[in-house]
This record gives C-alpha cells, sequence and structure tokens, in this order.
C-alpha cells in the first residue's frame, strides 16, 4: 500500500512538472484558450498567431513565470469590446514581480475603414494597458502596433471619469521594468493617455512611442494629460 500511495504522488508530480513547464523547456501555447489556461509558476511559449475576438475577451491574472512571444503574435480582431466587467484591463490585468514577457508582438488588426474600441462604463477606477494593465514585473523586447486605424477607449458614463483612470500602450500602472519595447499604434480616448505607460513607479529603459497618434478628446486639460512615454513619474520611477 505504501509503494502505491508513492507511485501515485510521483505520477502526479511529473504531471505538474509537465503542466507548468520549465524555463528550458517552455509548454507550447497555441491558442487564445490555452493563454488563459497558465498555471502559477508556469513558463510558456506561443507557437501560433492568438487571435482575440470582442466575444472571448477576458483579461487574464499574469500569475505565471515566463511568457516567450517567440515573434508570434496576440492579434486584437476589430469590433468593440465591452469591458464594463473589469477595471484593470490589457491582454493581462496584471502581472507579478516573479513573472517575465518577453519577444511579444500585439497587433490591433483594424484599417482607417474599421474601427477597435475597448468601451467601459465604470468610470471610477477603470485602467487599461494594451499588454497588461499592471505590471509588476518584467516586460522586455514588446511590441505593439496596428494595421493603420486607431485605437479606441471609450469611457461611456454619465459620471465623469476619474484622474486615476489612465490608457496606455503597454502598462497602464508600471512597478516593474520595461525594456526595448516600442509601440507604433494611433490611440485615442477621453482620459489620461500615453505611448507606453500611464503612471510609472519603476523601470523603463530603451523603449518608445513613434509613428502614430496620440488623441485626448477630454474637455478637462488640467485632469487628463497626454505624453509620449509616461503620464506621471513618480520618484521612485526611473527612465532610461
Amino acid at each position: 500500500e505504501g509503494s502505491s500511495n508513492k507511485n501515485v504522488l510521483y505520477s502526479e508530480f511529473s504531471m505538474l512538472g509537465y503542466i507548468r513547464g520549465s524555463e528550458e523547456a517552455p509548454n507550447p501555447i497555441k491558442d487564445y484558450s490555452n493563454l488563459k489556461s497558465m498555471l502559477n509558476g508556469g513558463h510558456y511559449i506561443l507557437t501560433n498567431d492568438i487571435y482575440i475576438t470582442p466575444q472571448d475577451f477576458e483579461p487574464i491574472n499574469g500569475v505565471f513565470a515566463s511568457l516567450d512571444g517567440n515573434s508570434y503574435s496576440i492579434i486584437f480582431e476589430e469590433g468593440e469590446y465591452d469591458v464594463s466587467s473589469y477595471t484593470d484591463v490589457g491582454i493581462f490585468s496584471q502581472i507579478s514581480s516573479s513573472s517575465t514577457i518577453k519577444n511579444l508582438k500585439v497587433v490591433f488588426n483594424n484599417t482607417s475603414s474599421s474601427r477597435l474600441s475597448f468601451v467601459t462604463t465604470n468610470n471610477a477606477t477603470t485602467v487599461i494597458g494594451v499588454v497588461v494593465a499592471r505590471n509588476g514585473g518584467n516586460i522586455t523586447n514588446a511590441k505593439v502596433i496596428g494595421k493603420g486605424g486607431v485605437f479606441e477607449a471609450n469611457f461611456n458614463s454619465s459620471s465623469t471619469p476619474s484622474a486615476g483612470c489612465y490608457v496606455a500602450g503597454i502598462s497602464a500602472i508600471n512597478s516593474g521594468n520595461i525594456t526595448n519595447s516600442q509601440v507604433m499604434v494611433s490611440m485615442t480616448t477621453t482620459v489620461s493617455l500615453s505611448g507606453l505607460v500611464g503612471q510609472n513607479n519603476g523601470t523603463i529603459a530603451s523603449s518608445y512611442y513613434k509613428n502614430g497618434i496620440l488623441k485626448n478628446t477630454s474637455s478637462e486639460n488640467t485632469k487628463f494629460y497626454t505624453a509620449g512615454v509616461t503620464i506621471a513619474n513618480s520618484e521612485n520611477g526611473q527612465i532610461l
């Protein structure tokens, strides 16, 4: 009986090790369902382009150890994404200090003749970062691009959005490290808008916004701002 119990424990551990993978042998991500199923502490790599539609989208709580984009893309299809159920909006709602994203490309798949928008009626606390709403980890060699269209983030409510609402190309709130990354897509919103980061409490290095237009349509120009790199850089924030 003792031997049987040991065998059962060994089998369960081996399967868990396979599901989580390792840095040297990460587990493949083939579709959006796989992406949403990543485990705490797991290591993963894209082996296909991943397509996200308005019907399927939900921000992922990033508790993985590493995700290698492997030069594949996460592609947002055109349409209207109702994100009112969420306050931290992005491919990932957050990633922790033990998480790393590298070699990832994000594509907005709309042209100048079609729309791609995130729409929320939750004006009080919503922050939108295309890659991650709240970054506590490490993002390196990330790229966000468009196909000639505009990414819109619409705050639709009778109440005025709070000053803490941000829209940003990489991360709305950064407390981690963002390096060697770039955003090249036009964006528009009615709250504070940044090409890279909304509020920076961490490090932004060798990263830039270019080849796009940032358009803030708010009439409250003492409350909401527009910037290429970051709106607010705290005393702990570094831009290198």
